[in-house]
C-alpha cells in the first residue's frame, strides 16, 4: 500500500487549518452544553411549577395544563 505525504506550502497553512478545526469544534461542544443547560432548567422549571397548588397557578396566569409550555416558553 503506498501512502502518498501531503506536503503544505507554509506551516501556517496547515496551522491555520487545525485553528478552524477546533474552533468548530469548540462551537459544538459548547452548543451541546448550552442545550444540555436549558434542557435542565426546563425540566427544574416544570417541575416547580407542578409543586404549586392551583391558586397559584391561577395567580400567575397559567393553568395546569398549561404548566409544559410556560416551563418551555423561556427557553426561546
Amino acid at each position: 500500500m503506498y501512502i502518498k505525504h501531503v506536503v503544505f506550502s507554509s506551516p501556517s497553512y496547515a496551522f491555520a487549518g487545525l485553528e478552524r478545526l477546533s474552533v468548530a469544534l469548540w462551537q459544538s461542544v459548547c452548543g451541546v452544553a448550552e442545550r444540555v443547560v436549558e434542557a435542565n432548567r426546563c425540566r427544574r422549571d416544570y417541575e416547580r411549577l407542578e409543586e404549586l397548588p392551583d391558586f397559584l397557578l391561577d395567580d400567575i396566569g397559567i393553568t395546569r395544563g398549561e404548566i409544559k409550555a410556560a416551563a418551555r416558553r423561556n427557553a426561546l
